[in-house]
């Protein structure tokens, strides 16, 4: 899948996706409410999957996967902050949890689990290496650029998986030629083939906006079809 970008500029800039210079914080979708049966954790990972991180607090605990909250995946190379819901049952299991790469921040009482998609956005800093120069002018170019007319808001790779395929299974899926016992997993690879068909729909999008971008205002009303004012 070819992904279309609006900008064709050159950076020459360093960017390595790491704990030390890549960082993202999930912003929550609401304000826990301190009491209930649930626990929301605030999590903090690095270099480690979000799937890898929930397996180690689970066998901590001694629960299953699925029977854990949370409202997104996050990128393995990076230092990553999220939420994730526990029964409130657990807790004092939780305040023994040690991990080299997790790191428990706060525990919170609610009253519902958190599910995908609870989540107001994400919150993200990168660190960039030798920026000089002419570079530097060019990043605050290309970012100034950005806070006016923004840019295509692309699924990354990590939807995808470590082949890029994992959407190729959702299909399957969705057509009915495989089938899949575990809902979370099934869920995840029917969403990974919406993510799929969405990049495709983005990327033909932004390829139409760069052709008519070489018209006249005029031009295009007519390749069209459009009425006049």
């Amino acid at each position: 899948m070819k992904l279309i970008y609006p900008l064709n500029v050159k950076n020459e800039f360093v960017f390595n996706s790491s704990a030390r210079d890549f960082t993202v914080e999930e912003i929550p979708l609401y304000e826990f409410t301190g009491e209930g049966e649930h626990l929301v954790l605030q999590v903090r990972k690095k270099d480690m999957t979000t799937w890898e991180m929930l397996d180690a607090i689970s066998n901590h605990v001694g629960i299953r996967r699925r029977d854990m909250g949370y409202a997104g995946l996050k990128d393995k190379h990076a230092m990553t902050i999220q939420y994730i819901s526990v029964m409130a049952i657990h807790e004092e299991k939780l305040k023994a949890f040690e991990h080299e790469k997790i790191k428990i921040l706060s525990m919170t009482r609610h009253n519902n689990k958190i599910r995908v998609g609870h989540l107001k956005g994400n919150r993200f800093k990168i660190r960039l290496k030798k920026v000089l120069g002419v570079q530097k002018d060019k990043l605050d170019s290309v970012l100034k650029w950005i806070k006016t007319n923004g840019v295509p808001n692309y699924f990354g790779n990590q939807r995808f998986g470590n082949d890029g395929d994992n959407w190729v299974d959702g299909k399957k899926l969705i057509e009915g030629t495989l089938k899949m016992r575990d809902k979370k997993t099934r869920e995840f690879l029917m969403g990974s083939y919406q993510s799929y068909l969405f990049n495709n729909w983005l990327s033909k999008r932004m390829e139409l906006n760069l052709l008519l971008e070489k018209f006249s205002e005029a031009e295009t009303e007519q390749v069209m079809e459009l009425p006049e004012g």
